[in-house]
């Protein structure tokens, strides 16, 4: 048996789009708030500008018994 999953967003009345905790969507999917700019982006070249990048970040790593950067 097959469970068909529903969409992560729904189309509003107004055929604005939103997702399924309630934040309206722009053209390309992101959320935006009440004033159409776009909410929780992340600048990533920013964050990680002093880091390595590290797939394991955060997670405790037992051959160095320590938490690997990133976190």
């Amino acid at each position: 048996m097959s469970v068909k999953m529903p969409p992560p967003y729904r189309t509003a009345v107004d055929g604005s789009r939103v997702d399924n905790e309630d934040f309206y969507l722009d053209a390309q999917g992101f959320r935006i708030n009440s004033r159409g700019e776009r909410v929780n982006e992340v600048d990533v070249p920013a964050k990680t500008r002093s880091e390595p990048a590290n797939s394991v970040g955060g997670y405790y790593v037992s051959s160095t018994g320590s938490h690997a950067p990133g976190r």
